[in-house]
């Protein structure tokens, strides 16, 4: 299943990550966003994923929404800095059955 693309320059990609699917491979994980964005660029050989796919930031396994991988070292470090000094953030909605009793709280699993 190829990952929908949202954005893509020379040096940035932004995708649209599935629910159910790790970003990136963890401990007993069959498959992850990824190495699918790998393969779906031709960027995987012989099972290895290419060094110039690097993760920006994360997203929790059943969480779906946009993701963001560097193609470039450069553009790793100047994204990756904006999210550590806050200059951009991530914006989390949530569908929910039914009326909630609040307008804003937390949601715990």
């Amino acid at each position: 299943m190829p990952l929908p693309i949202l954005f893509r320059q020379d040096d940035l990609i932004a995708i649209d990550k599935p629910a159910g699917i790790a970003v990136i491979p963890g401990r007993g994980e069959t498959t992850s966003i990824l190495e699918m964005l790998a393969d779906q660029l031709g960027l995987l050989c012989s099972g290895a994923i290419d060094p110039r796919v690097r993760v920006i930031h994360r997203l929790d396994k059943d969480t779906s929404g946009v993701v963001l991988y560097a193609l470039t070292t450069a553009a790793q470090r100047f994204v990756s800095h904006q999210f550590q000094t806050h200059t951009v953030q991530k914006e989390y909605l949530a569908l929910v059955a039914g009326n909630p009793p609040t307008d804003d709280g937390i949601i715990e699993s």
